[in-house]
């Protein structure tokens, strides 16, 4: 199976969150934005968004934050 686009893997994302992970559009929009720029693989999505503690903006900004430092990462490869 050929990798998503970019484009093509947001939209894919934003359907995981709101349809299996009940997320707001809204936050499920920017977690999709923001596990783009690092990954692929809808699993990192639903990784991410499981790391939430609630559906805000806040809260999203917090999780990047965390994982940005180099000890943590919900993706299969906290190296890159």
């Amino acid at each position: 199976m050929d990798p998503y686009s970019k484009d093509d893997f947001i939209v894919v994302a934003e359907r995981v969150l709101t349809m299996r992970e009940n997320t707001a559009p809204d936050i499920a929009k920017l977690v999709a934005g923001i596990v783009v720029q690092r990954s692929l693989d809808i699993r990192d999505v639903v990784r991410f968004r499981r790391a939430m503690q609630a559906q805000t903006g806040e809260e999203t900004r917090r999780v990047e934050r965390l994982l940005s430092q180099r000890r943590m990462s919900v993706f299969g490869h906290p190296d890159q």
